[in-house]
Parts: structure tokens; sequence; C-alpha cells
């Protein structure tokens, strides 16, 4: 059959419309300057084929149509008509029309339906997706239909939806079947009686169970020194802040797009971790699409804890105070790594604004959102650096990254009681935070030794310096009647006769 004969196989309804161009080598014999000159310039298919000189013709595929375009390249053998299996299997579930592609080694596939976005597999692509989300894309049609029962165009909304969910999640289209006969709805419920038996699995004791944790403080508060604590008591069996056993030792995949591979190296080897950790930082690029089959397949060997630090970065949504846009972003993440695999996934997420002022950390205000994350967590642990009672010891708490902890959710476990815990200077000799006790008196009683160790400092530099002079150094914050009553109950004195300060007793601090 010539080519004009072939042409006129193609149904009515995709030649009504002037959407055509004649072309040649899949390319417009003619060459527009404006996309306004290519419009004016199209025809309809009829038109088309009555120029005595027509070889080819391709065909704009336009927003709104109602019609989705499917490319299949590379599938057939054009001398021995061998085609793959899983090419033949989704000809036939389709079911409507489809035709042999120019080069013979491939097929077109035309149905009724409107996908949200045009999808293709790169080169040589095996599954491409069209339904006009790209402007003035051309495909080169041929007529040569399959078999006359190939001839209609159908619709085919649900399977085209489908199909464009598995290439974009597997990359190709596996087994024998695209989608395979619906499952018996048994496997996928569960009775109560096969349920699991069995206590809550911890990962590290009444501190992380397997499944959704989230780690909420404000930016540059700690989150990613607590996470890498976390991290190190996984990946090397040790206790976690010296309170929370671990069971056994795990791997951990640490997501941390904002940070650089040097300075995560440095944070590392503070907590010396080494082994069953697994990382990418700012240096691999834009954060891994959740649904990477690079990343499916390390979970899957792995069956590791996964870190994203933090959360958003992993998302697609437009404003993080938002609860809806929160649920709706973090959950799929969340689900998606779980659904993988992940034994857990800890999400690094920034505390609500509202709540930054906020004396008591609560589920409200430990993270952005809470009224929705919250619900698919298993445990949220709130960290905000410790006020103390005075701004000097508040100043310090940020020098020292010295935080309040406390675990906000505990999903059907005894929350534990809050902690007080420090990292500088301990992490150069513990390679980890130090705990320190966390009542109302002990807070005070650190703040006052600290204030007395500033005005000994400066004494001891100069013991001739004057209770007026040492007011007003501003060492620490009080007036000269409280200075004075600190160093009198310290044991200081300040000689008559040598005009110098001594100490008469031991501290009582």
């Amino acid at each position: 059959m010539t080519n004009t004969e072939l042409l006129s196989n193609i149904p009515p309804e995709l030649r009504a419309d002037s959407v055509w161009l004649q072309s040649e080598n899949k390319r417009p014999v003619d060459t527009y300057a404006t996309d306004a000159d290519k419009a004016a310039h199209c025809r309809t298919l009829d038109d088309l084929l009555k120029r005595s000189n027509l070889k080819e013709v391709q065909r704009l595929v336009v927003k709104g149509e109602n019609l989705i375009y499917i490319d299949l390249d590379h599938v057939r053998n054009a001398d021995t008509d061998e085609t793959e299996q899983w090419a033949l299997d989704l000809i036939e579930q389709f079911d409507t029309y489809t035709e042999h592609s120019r080069s013979g080694t491939g097929y077109h596939l035309i149905c009724r339906g409107e996908l949200p976005e045009d999808f293709c597999l790169g080169k040589p692509a095996q599954v491409e997706l069209w339904s006009g989300n790209r402007k003035n894309k051309l495909l080169s049609l041929t007529g040569n239909v399959v078999d006359p029962f190939h001839a209609v165009v159908c619709d085919r909304q649900e399977l085209a939806t489908n199909l464009l969910k598995r290439v974009k999640r597997h990359g190709k289209v596996e087994g024998a079947k695209v989608f395979g006969p619906v499952e018996d709805w048994r496997k996928r419920f569960h009775t109560v009686d096969e349920l699991p038996d069995g206590d809550i699995c911890f990962l590290i004791e009444n501190a992380l169970p397997e499944g959704v944790a989230f780690i909420g403080a404000g930016s540059g508060v700690g989150k990613s020194w607590f996470a890498l604590s976390m991290a190190r008591a996984l990946t090397t069996g040790k206790s976690f802040l010296g309170i929370h056993s671990v069971l056994e030792p795990v791997e951990v995949l640490y997501l941390c797009p904002e940070m650089q591979a040097k300075t995560f190296k440095k944070r590392c080897k503070l907590f010396g971790i080494k082994d069953r950790f697994h990382c990418q930082t700012i240096a691999d690029g834009m954060p891994i699409n959740l649904e990477d089959l690079i990343l499916e397949a390390a979970i899957a060997e792995l069956k590791p804890v996964v870190f994203l630090d933090t959360a958003i970065r992993f998302t697609d949504i437009e404003d993080e105070n938002s609860a809806s846009q929160n649920a709706k972003g973090l959950g799929k993440a969340v689900f998606t790594l779980l659904g993988m695999g992940a034994r857990a996934v800890v999400c690094l997420h920034h505390r609500s604004k509202a709540g930054m002022d906020t004396e008591e950390l609560t589920l409200e205000n430990t993270l952005r959102g809470s009224g929705d994350i919250g619900a698919i967590c298993d445990v949220v642990w709130g960290l905000q650096y410790d006020a103390g009672t005075n701004s000097q010891y508040a100043k310090e708490s940020r020098k020292f990254v010295r935080l309040k902890m406390r675990c906000v959710k505990a999903r059907d476990f005894q929350a534990p009681e809050d902690l007080r815990i420090q990292l500088k200077p301990y992490i150069e000799d513990k390679g980890d935070f130090a705990t320190l006790e966390c009542t109302a008196e002990s807070i005070e009683m650190d703040g006052r030794k600290g204030d007395l160790q500033k005005l000994t400092d400066v004494i001891t530099a100069d013991p001739t310096i004057s209770l007026q002079k040492l007011t007003d150094s501003k060492v620490i914050d009080g007036s000269r009647k409280k200075i004075t009553a600190m160093l009198e109950k310290d044991g200081w004195s300040k000689s008559g006769l040598t005009g110098t300060w001594e100490r008469n007793e031991q501290p009582s601090f």
C-alpha cells in the first residue's frame, strides 16, 4: 500500500482538526518562525492527502482534546516481526488504535483520556506518554494499523493513568502483564488473628521504635547533632545518650542535602561513626527522589533506619507551615520509604514558628504542621536551647549546644523523662552528648557556678581589682550587691591591709 492509502486508515476523529503538517524524515517540510506561523500552516489530514507529493505527516499533540498517545520504541524486529512480550501484552490490554511506527521497530497507541503530565523514559526510550502537556509536540503517524481489530480509538483513561504511575516508579514496564489480574482482596486486608503478636519492636529502647520518628527544633538548635548521636547508637550498638540501650547494631542511611560533605564528615568522626553508615550530602546534588530505583535497591538490601535531614527537602510542598500540605507531602515521603523496607524513618523538621517563644515543648508546637503530621508518628522528640535562669547561661547554651529534650509523643509506650544534654566539650572525650541533671535547682546551681567561676577568674588575674570595677566589667549580669553576696558566700573578701582579694574558706557552691 502507498503512504496515502495507509494514512487513510487513521480514524476520522484524529483527522478533522487542523493540527497536521507535511513532513519528511520526521521533520516538517517547512520551517516556521513562530508558533502562530506554524499554526497557520497546519491543515486537516484530508487536506494534506490531496497533495500529490505527500510522503509523511506529523500531528500536533494538543492539550484538552482528550487524547493520549503511547509510543513504544525499540520493541520489535522489523525483519522478523518478533516483538517483546511485554509490548504485545500492553497492546492487547489497551485494545485501542495501534499502528506500526515509521521505522517498524515500535508502535503508536492512541486512546481517549487525559494525563496530568507527559513522560519519556529517555534514550533509547522504551515508553513515552503524551497528552498535550509539552508545547508543540509532534508525532509522526503512519496509518499502518497492526490489524483491523486495533483500528478504533477507545477510552482507556484508567489503564493509561496506571501505566504512567508504573513507568514513573519503575522506569520500565515489568512483568508478563502491565497490571496483572486483580488480586484477591483478602490478600490486602487482615483479620485480627492474622496480625502479628508481640510488643513494640524498639531499635533504641524507649527512644526509637520501628516506624515513624520526628525530631523537631528551631533552625540551628541542634537537630543534626542529635540525629547523629542517634545514628551513632544505631550503628555501633552503644547506648543512646548513655541511657537508652540498643539491642543490636543496624544499618543507617542518612540523607543530608543541606550540609557540605567535609563538614558532615567531621561531625561523623566526632561521634565515631564509621561502619553500617551510608549517606548523601550537598555534594551529591539535588535531594534524591524518594521513588528513585537506586534508593529502593539500597533500602531493599540494607533494611536501614533512614534519616531525612531535613525532611522538607524531600517533598514538593509550597508551605511548610501548612498542616495539610505537610501531612500529604511528608506522609507520602515517609510511607514510600517504609514501603521499600526501611525499619524506621527519622525526619528532622522545623518547630512551629508560633511555638518558638513558648517555654514548654508540646506536640502542637514542636513540629510545623503538626496538627496532621503528629498523627502518623510513633515517637516525636522536641529540642530547645536550655535557657536557664539568666541571659549569660542562655548564651552559653547556644555555644555549648546545651539542650532540653522532651519526648512529646510516644505511641503505646511510656514517654521517657525530660533530659538536659550538652555537646561541647564532652563530644571530644565521650564522642557523644553528656546528660545533665534536669531539675530547676540544678539549672540554677549550674548558672551560679558558672557566674562564680567567671568572677574567680577575674580576681585571680587581678587580685587588686575593686568591687566597683568588678561590677562595671559586666563579667556577669548582676548588681554590686549580688556580686558581693556571691563572693562572700564563696569565702572571698578583700584585705584592708593589702588591698587584695583573699579566700577565707572553701566554696559553698
